[in-house]
């Protein structure tokens, strides 16, 4: 028996160019202090962002990426207000677990971070 076997997908280069944007996006995030804080009480899950990126002026983007059901998933533009601070309602999200995709660009920079969350039965 034989069964064809692809290892590569049909846009290799262009993954490989997706993928490196996003290892170089991780880089500036991790560089310039700029890790996202996220804290969760009863209603809502709340991201903050450094000091340093707001001075600038934020604009990107937040996915909420469910693993085991796509339907979980969430997206929504990053809206910050003057604290520098985004909260989501619990009651959008569904207990489990969720990776937090968060892409914005600050200043002309671009930043990339991912950040596992766990969604409690409230």
């Amino acid at each position: 028996m034989q069964v064809p076997v692809n290892l590569v997908t049909s846009e290799y280069y262009k993954d490989e160019l997706a993928y490196q944007q996003i290892i170089d996006e991780s880089r500036n995030a991790g560089r310039a202090g700029s890790k996202i804080i996220f804290e969760q009480d009863n209603h809502f899950l709340t991201m903050e962002f450094p000091r340093e990126n707001q001075k600038s002026g934020i604009v990107g983007e937040i996915n909420f990426y469910c693993p085991s059901d796509a339907r979980r998933d969430l997206k929504r533009k990053i809206d910050l207000n003057d604290q520098g601070r985004q909260s989501f309602e619990l009651s959008k999200l569904l207990p489990g677990r969720y990776t937090a995709k968060i892409r914005w660009e600050s200043a002309g920079i671009k930043y990339y971070q991912e950040e596992p969350i766990i969604i409690s039965n409230r």
